[in-house]
């Protein structure tokens, strides 16, 4: 399937917009899990329950910072 200059247009659009706010949600560490900018942190919820020794699939998209907040706890 060809993409038509219309599609073409809109990627290049969102890709824009992404590339403007990327830094808003990569900015400092991934040594803490947050749910979200007013949210309380992993640390202070404990929703993952057990991690060090744990064999943990991840499904989803992004960055994989989930994975490196998992990693560094020992899963």
């Amino acid at each position: 399937m060809i993409a038509s200059a219309e599609t073409k247009r809109d990627v290049q659009i969102n890709k824009s917009g992404w590339d403007k706010v990327a830094n808003q949600f990569f900015e400092g560490s991934f040594d803490i899990l947050d749910y979200g900018t007013y949210a309380p942190t992993e640390e202070e919820l404990h929703l993952l329950g057990q991690i060090e020794d744990s064999v943990i699939l991840e499904v989803g998209c992004g960055s994989a910072h989930t994975l490196e907040y998992l990693a560094k706890r020992g899963a």
